[in-house]
């Protein structure tokens, strides 16, 4: 019983800080989309990125040209197999006021994808959590019900019997047969 309430515990803290990461990643993103300069930018390169398993992902390297003139290049920070963009194609490009942070690609992959793996994985911890803790209090009300509104009943031990045919955590239960009237 102790193991299953330090899971719901670890469960519903892992989700709600998960949702407020989610939360703030999702705050910023749209503080740098509401301050950004939007510009049109192309594609140069696909960088290949390697990952632990061997398989490559393709990262878009983008050059696009700032508000003062300047030719600028950026790696986008995303990347994906098969690539999200082709060289040589043109994009929207968005870059903070005065260069302040990295200028991102405008789509939903560049912009809100950490946002949502981030706020889905949350959400579904925390409902596991929750959903352990509500039934862990919808148990309780059950118990606290039947001892405030139930009868009770002197029954008589019938039998005790050896159970094989199920097996718990390696065991065989015992059934005790009780008879009422």
């Amino acid at each position: 019983m102790k193991t299953i309430r330090i899971i719901q515990i670890v469960f519903s803290l892992t989700g709600a800080a998960l949702l407020c990461l989610a939360l703030y990643l999702g705050l910023d993103t749209q503080r740098f989309i509401d301050s950004a300069i939007a510009t049109e930018g192309t594609v140069i390169d696909l960088l290949p990125v390697e990952s632990s398993d061997g398989s490559t992902t393709y990262r878009p390297e983008v050059a696009y040209i700032d508000g003062g003139g300047a030719t600028r290049t950026f790696q986008s920070s995303s990347s994906s197999n098969p690539p999200s963009h082709n060289v040589g194609e043109h994009i929207t490009v968005l870059y903070g006021p005065e260069h302040s942070g990295a200028p991102r690609i405008k789509s939903f992959l560049h912009l809100w994808m950490g946002t949502t793996i981030v706020g889905c994985l949350g959400a579904l911890f925390f409902s596991i959590g929750g959903g352990m803790t509500l039934y862990r209090l919808r148990q309780q009300r059950l118990a606290e019900r039947l001892r405030a509104q139930g009868q009770t009943v002197e029954a008589h031990i019938q039998s005790v019997e050896h159970n094989e045919a199920v097996s718990v955590n390696g065991r065989h239960p015992f059934v005790v047969l009780y008879q009422w009237q």
